[in-house]
């Protein structure tokens, strides 16, 4: 599923108009990056939890040609989904 497909989902399902469900959207996105930025984490209870994590430097594959390379360190963010929200998807 696509954010527009989304989106149009979500404007469905709130009975709202499709452009206030695309700035909820994008709230919520530019407040979840906003926080992460300063925190570090954000946690919805019962739905998951974002974390920013530090990664290692490491060797690498081109997966085009098979050349190896350095991959610098950097800082990615991880989901790790809650209890209650993954219950509900394997049901």
């Amino acid at each position: 599923m696509t954010k527009e497909q989304f989106i149009d989902r979500m404007a469905k399902n709130g009975s709202i108009k499709k452009i206030e469900a695309y700035r909820y959207v994008n709230l919520f996105i530019n407040t979840l990056l906003e926080c992460l930025k300063e925190e570090g984490k954000v946690k919805f209870q019962g739905f998951g939890k974002f974390e920013v994590k530090d990664t290692k430097e490491r060797v690498g594959r081109n997966p085009k040609n098979g050349n190896t390379c350095i991959i610098p360190k950097h800082k990615a963010v991880k989901f790790k989904a809650g209890k209650r929200f993954s219950d509900e998807v394997n049901e």
